[in-house]
């Protein structure tokens, strides 16, 4: 019926148009005003023309196809470049399939893919699929169908099809929730190595649930084929790398999704270094990842990434290695099996997709870099041959030995080995000098460090070569930790390392970071080997060290110097202070201290009884301390033997320097518990108690960078200390109060290092007198001390 009156009404206006007249034809059906527009007796919907139109689509039913692509390729529909088609992803997991043909190799496409509407739950994407004619078994398994097509591949249809592009989306949305954000609208370019067939499917990029389905709102898809802007093109792989030679540059562009460049660079002189210089426009959008990898193309040399160069609008990056390799046997004849040159380099370039994809560019104005190559000549001789890199191919010196050297590069490593012939009962000192050329910048910050084993400790094996943080693997599969760590602010510089054994010790000199190196010039090492000259050190009166944290109290490293002390006091140089015993304690009547009832006791927990300062064997006693601070972390302590064990004594410490000498000695007075009093020769600051703040913070932060917080006041380091002798006690020009009593028992110990900078002297002696007087210090009873005198 509706036919017959369309077919009437088109006699109709036929007729009008041939008797002169103008005919303004059918009027066309709007499909949702409610209106029989073209009047054939169907109304929006119900009328024939709009069985297709989105406004009359029923919200959960779909127009089912038989486009099942990843089931069978050939229900595909072919698709010409350059050709619009439209698509809807219904139902939920659907995905439309259509067939490229790719006549030559190499061939970029670029895709279009869109949707007009964000209030969807899709989102369309795009993946390309490369079919071939290699039969495969359907039902085998993944690692079987890989061998039966020679690779990585699906098999589909009893036919092996391998992925050319994975899943691609609109990187504008990768962050977006599902059902916000904008529309799809993007394209994004692809290379096609290989001529042939191709499978092109277009399905929702996110796979949320079983309702996510759009039969309402359509896709729209166009494919082109495009010019590669990279004539480099095919440099995908290692094996197709572009080789650069030196002094030549070299242009590349990640010009297509997941384009990844490589670049082969040939290095044949023994002791060479691999400098590579890389610029890029500002504005491309590629987040480029550049990784220098070895001959065997998996040993990662250097990574790095572009930063902002010093001509506006360029990125700039710089990869800097020595070609020297320390390659295992095996991995030398695996090279020679496969005929692959052991001195080429390769270095890779992509997008490192940081900010959540991976980005390319076809336009060369905005994409492309530029590679400046340059081997060059070691300025290093230690680094040509096996080269100093490891434990096992450190440079051996002897003391007393000079060699010149150079961080030429990034990442650059020396190492240097000494053998030590000391004993616990003949300690050494290891001293390293070092001779920079030239001045330190920002990004160049030499460190040396010492590695042996822990003397304290059993060595443990290495596992499967490696060790854990902080340890290296030395070469008789045993791990030694890194014992002193240094950053040289300036130079000259010199550090001192205390020997107790004969164990191989190492010398790391290294940039900080790995991330400068000299650019001209290099550095002298000299290593000497001394006999300890403090007589103390016989015997190893302290815990050896573990110093990799400069500095003798900070925040970081309290907890374990508290270790050192509570461990070091067992070996404390004994030194009698010539008191008598307290006669209750060894129940006689002479011969010993005599006791009496504190005056004015002043609570639970303090003693009833003291030491009768009255007694005539009571009388104060004087012993004499004397050492040297040797090396760094150097810590002297000295056991005062027979100190009474009732009642309170008074200390006073006076010492005297030989001579000028680095070293700025801190005193410590020690109880088994804990720190009863201190002092440094250094500059006196704020206060820096648990309730001090400033600027800098609260507690020990209130103290500026070059102070160290110490017996809660801020000391900062002066000049080199010319000599003399200085007063610290009760009779000194403080008048400190240093008492031992009921909350500072004996034993005592007297403790000397340096104020905290770690200087040493192995010349220069110091003398401490210590004064031990019964009763309170006369000058420090202000009512607040421990003292029960009132």
């Amino acid at each position: 019926m509706v036919m017959n009156m369309l077919k009437g009404a088109l006699a109709a206006c036929a007729l009008v148009t041939l008797a002169g007249s103008t005919c303004e034809g059918i009027p066309e059906e709007i499909c949702n005003n409610g209106l029989d527009d073209d009047e054939n007796g169907a109304a929006d919907c119900d009328d024939e023309v709009c069985v297709n139109d989105t406004a009359c689509a029923v919200v959960g039913q779909c127009e089912v196809d038989l486009n099942f692509p990843r089931r069978d390729p050939s229900t595909a529909g072919a698709l010409e470049f350059g050709a619009e088609v439209t698509g809807t992803l219904c139902p939920a997991y659907d995905d439309d399939g259509y067939l490229l043909s790719i006549s030559n190799p190499g061939t970029v496409i670029q895709v279009s893919l869109s949707m007009d509407t964000f209030i969807t739950s899709v989102e369309p994407a795009y993946s390309v699929l490369r079919l071939s004619e290699i039969p495969c078994s359907v039902e085998a398994e993944d690692a079987q169908v890989a061998v039966e097509c020679g690779g990585p591949a699906a098999c589909i249809a009893g036919t092996c099809v391998f992925s050319a592009v994975g899943k691609t989306r609109d990187p504008d949305k990768a962050q977006d929730d599902p059902l916000q954000g904008v529309p799809v609208d993007f394209a994004a370019a692809s290379y096609l190595e290989l001529a042939g067939t191709y499978l092109l499917v277009v399905e929702d990029g996110l796979n949320l649930s079983a309702e996510a389905f759009d039969n309402v709102n359509p896709y729209t898809l166009t494919v082109t084929a495009v010019d590669e802007p990279d004539a480099n093109e095919p440099n995908n792989s290692a094996a197709t790398a572009t080789v650069v030679v030196s002094g030549a540059s070299a242009q590349g562009i990640i010009a297509t999704a997941r384009d990844v460049d490589w670049y082969a660079i040939d290095a044949t002189g023994d002791g060479e270094i691999v400098d590579v210089q890389l610029t890029a426009p500002a504005e491309s959008g590629i987040e480029y990842e550049i990784t220098l990898f070895a001959a065997d193309r998996i040993t990662e040399l250097q990574a790095t990434s572009f930063a902002e160069g010093a001509t506006a609008g360029t990125l700039e990056a710089r990869v800097r290695k020595s070609t020297t390799v320390n390659f295992s046997a095996e991995t030398i004849s695996e090279l020679n099996a496969q005929g692959l040159p052991l001195d080429r380099f390769y270095l890779r370039i992509k997008d490192g997709g940081t900010d959540g994809d991976t980005d390319a560019t076809l336009d060369t104005a905005l994409g492309q870099y530029t590679l400046d190559v340059t081997v060059l000549a070691d300025p290093d001789s230690h680094e040509s041959g096996t080269a100093n890199e490891t434990t096992a191919t450190a440079v051996a010196m002897t003391s007393g030995a000079t060699l010149d050297a150079s961080l030429a590069a990034f990442a650059d490593t020396d190492l240097y080995r000494v053998n030590p012939s000391a004993t616990v009962g003949d300690p050494d000192v290891l001293i390293v000098e070092l001779q920079f050329d030239g001045t330190f910048d920002d990004d160049f910050q030499p460190q040396v460090r010492i590695i042996s084993t822990d003397p304290e400790e059993n060595t443990r094996a290495c596992q499967s070569g490696a060790c854990g943080q902080g340890q290296e693997c030395l070469p008789d599969n045993t791990c030694g930790e890194v014992r002193m760590q240094r950053f040289v602010a300036q130079s000259p510089f010199r550090l001192a390392y205390p020997l107790r054994n004969n164990r191989v010790h190492y010398i790391s000199v290294n940039e900080f970071n790995d991330d400068g190196f000299q650019e001209s010039g290099g550095y002298s090492i000299n290593v000497t080997i001394s006999d300890d000259t403090d007589p103390g050190e016989a015997g190893d009166n302290v815990l050896v060290p573990n110093l990799e944290s400069a500095g003798y109290q900070t925040n970081e490293n309290n907890w374990t110097l508290d270790r050192l002390i509570q461990e070091s006091k067992p070996r404390a140089r004994a030194v009698d202070t010539g008191f008598l015993p307290v006669c209750a304690a060894v129940g006689a009547t002479t011969g010993c201290l005599d006791i009496e009832p504190v005056p004015f006791p002043v609570g639970f927990g303090f003693p009833e009884d003291q030491v009768d300062c009255d007694d005539a064997e009571a009388g104060p006693q004087t012993v004499a301390l004397s050492g040297r601070l040797t090396y760094e972390g150097d810590r002297d302590f000295f056991l005062l033997q027979n100190f009474p064990e009732k009642g309170y004594f008074g200390i006073q410490v006076d010492y005297s320097i030989s001579g000028a000498t680095p070293n700025e000695l801190a005193i410590f007075v020690h109880s088994d518990y804990g720190l009863i009093a201190s002092t440094l020769r250094a500059t006196q600051g704020v206060y820096c108690g648990e309730l001090a703040c400033n600027a800098n913070g609260c507690g020990p932060e209130v103290c500026d960078d070059d102070e160290v917080c110490v017996d809660e006041r801020c000391w900062s380091d002066g000049p080199s200390n010319s000599g003399g002798s200085f007063q610290f006690g009760p009779s000194g020009p403080q008048q400190e109060c240093i008492v031992e009593g009921p909350q500072n028992d004996a034993p005592i110990y007297i403790q000397v290092v340096d104020n905290g900078l770690n200087d040493f002297d192995l010349n220069t002696s110091y003398t401490l007198n210590v004064t031990i007087t019964c009763g309170c210090p006369g000058p420090c009873d202000n009512g607040q001390d421990y003292c029960q005198d009132g």
